[in-house]
């Protein structure tokens, strides 16, 4: 992992294969999982409309209600603060776990 490049997709895999369970279901949420729903939420947010009432509606028809939209709004709003040091946060991952695996510093070293 360390001397070669790999993909995002196939850091998941290699953490997973190296007993680092929960490494791995971070790195695919924050990857694969988290942006599609983000999206989703993000699209819903944007396209209802309030009606009046406590329902918001969708062009397609479809209403959502107050406190769901509220709960999207705040979750977008809340995630908002992390999206610009994701790739830092997963990278400040990797190099706490190199230098766990070696507490003496004597199998890594920096080129």
């Amino acid at each position: 992992c360390i001397g070669s490049t790999m993909g995002f997709v196939d850091s998941i895999t290699w953490l997973y294969d190296n007993h680092m369970p929960f490494s791995a279901m971070l790195a695919a949420y924050r990857s694969l999982i988290g942006p599609p729903l983000e999206f989703c939420a993000l699209l819903v947010v944007l396209l209802s409309q309030s009606d009046g009432t406590s329902e918001y509606m969708l062009p397609s028809g479809a209403t959502v209600p107050k406190p769901v939209r509220e709960a999207m709004m705040n979750w977008l709003a809340g995630g908002a603060a992390s999206k610009f040091a994701t790739n830092c946060f997963i990278e400040i991952l990797y190099v706490t776990i190199i230098q766990s695996a070696d507490p003496g510093g004597n199998s890594f070293e920096a080129e």
